[in-house]
């Protein structure tokens, strides 16, 4: 979908409705309590708040989401999840198509963007914020995830390999340093790549639009430990991460089935 230039009448027509998207975003979590998404008032078993705030902005946005390609998502027990980042609408949209089983590791200047949805996310130990830029020593950054990930009941990591937020047409390459770990840790791999999440929330262009379509594919799962080489394992990821990008980016979403979370 063409985005409205920024300034343009479109984009001012657009206006209210970011703006509304953007708020509801801010207090998704207060939101999905006062509306009934979280079962607060469930004491007993388990619950998963951080999948219920999603799926109220799934809810709140009217997205529908269709079924790219053969592949499932991987369930069978801890994984890295590495997922294209388009816009805001990853933030929601991603966990909603992995069921809520990760956490996400997320920068930490989305804190000051979503302070509220993002320490609701760090109470939930849903969230794992670091900050982004040169890591001096990445033996002790790996052991701090480590103890992360140990202090938390969500069976995956959600990663976004290219770094940076991007709407361009074709991947920006894959960052190595989460890569490395997965390796080291030998933790499987999923790439899960969706289409048209821009179209929901364009933070750049300041444009929310409601009852759009997204697509989303999931890949075969890559046997870490199967790698003698961490160049070997990081050709593969690539050329895996390339081919579901060109599956979902040319996927014709009209007539596909709907994603299982949105039957």
């Amino acid at each position: 979908m063409r985005a409205p230039r920024p300034g343009s009448l479109e984009t001012l027509l657009h206006l209210p409705a970011f703006i509304l998207a953007a708020l509801t975003m801010f207090w998704a979590s207060t939101l999905a309590g006062l509306l009934g998404y979280v079962q607060f008032w469930r004491l007993r078993g388990r619950r998963n708040d951080t999948y219920a705030a999603v799926r109220f902005l799934a809810d709140f946005h009217r997205v529908k989401a269709v079924h790219v390609g053969r592949g499932v998502l991987y369930r069978a027990g801890p994984v890295m999840y590495l997922a294209n980042h388009r816009s805001w609408a990853d933030f929601f949209l991603d966990l909603l198509f992995l069921e809520g089983r990760p956490c996400t590791l997320s920068r930490l200047g989305v804190l000051l963007l979503f302070p509220v949805t993002m320490l609701s996310g760090v109470a939930l130990r849903s969230v794992i914020l670091f900050h982004r830029g040169p890591i001096a020593d990445k033996k002790r950054f790996n052991s701090w995830l480590d103890r992360k990930l140990q202090e938390t009941s969500y069976q995956g990591l959600l990663v976004y390999p290219e770094g940076h937020r991007s709407t361009a047409g074709q991947s920006l390459p894959l960052k190595r340093g989460m890569l490395h770990y997965a390796y080291e840790r030998k933790m499987p791999i999923q790439i899960v790549v969706s289409c048209n999440k821009d179209a929901v929330i364009a933070e750049k262009q300041l444009t929310a639009r409601f009852g759009q379509t997204v697509g989303v594919s999931y890949s075969d799962l890559i046997d870490t430990s199967a790698f003698a080489s961490f160049e070997g394992f990081l050709r593969e990821v690539q050329a895996a991460w390339d081919r579901q990008w060109a599956l979902t980016d040319t996927a014709d979403l009209a007539g596909l089935p709907p994603l299982e979370q949105f039957r």
